[in-house]
């Protein structure tokens, strides 16, 4: 798919090394105005930092966080920045990890329905004390996941900030300009994902 531009919005990306495959898990903010590299590259760091102080020791050490990325997506030749402030860094729970492809699911929520309007991630490294059963998660597990992200929120909003899911597309039709929504809620599934890309051999 070609360039699509989306105004005033990056990405950021989580990168980690998980039992030697490379896992990405991704975000997108928005900052009314524009925004310089250096504020991108404060963004990173910042969300970088509530990562590895609120994601990172829910975690098992198997994971390993090895950076946090920034893409301008407003213009096909804006900034990409990097940002390793205090890392590589690992998860915080001693205990071995369940398998690559096994995650939880975080849903990102608009005041918008419809799928251009919502967002997902899938939580990496999730240790074996985080299952209720084989197919679900602990309240607990669950409840310490949404607060680990809602300070991941709060860290971006706290540099002006607006976190958002990104549209390319609607009812099947590629968009010529992307169209960032606010996020408003998030739900944290209270049943095992997977992602089988995540398997050993398949790529981030």
């Amino acid at each position: 798919m070609a360039f699509i531009p989306v105004p005033d919005t990056v990405k950021i990306s989580f990168v980690y090394n998980w039992q030697t495959e490379v896992c990405v898990n991704t975000m997108h903010w928005s900052k009314a105005g524009g925004y310089s590299a250096a504020d991108m590259v404060a963004l990173a760091t910042e969300l970088g930092n509530s990562h590895i102080a609120t994601f990172l020791p829910l975690l098992s050490s198997a994971i390993l966080l090895e950076e946090v990325n920034a893409v301008d997506l407003s213009d096909i030749t804006g900034p990409s920045v990097t940002s390793t402030s205090a890392l590589p860094s690992t998860g915080g729970v001693t205990t071995g990890s369940l398998p690559n492809n096994v995650a939880m699911c975080i849903t990102r929520k608009t005041a918008l329905r419809g799928r251009s309007y919502r967002g997902r991630m899938y939580v990496p490294g999730c240790p074996t004390a985080m299952l209720l059963s084989s197919t679900g998660w602990t309240g607990t597990a669950r409840g310490n996941v949404a607060s680990a992200y809602n300070d991941l929120i709060l860290a971006g909003e706290f540099l002006g900030w607006t976190h958002v899911v990104v549209s390319y597309q609607n009812a099947g039709v590629v968009r010529l300009s992307g169209v960032a929504t606010p996020v408003t809620s998030f739900d944290i599934d209270p049943l095992v994902d997977s992602q089988r890309r995540r398997l050993a051999g398949r790529g981030a």
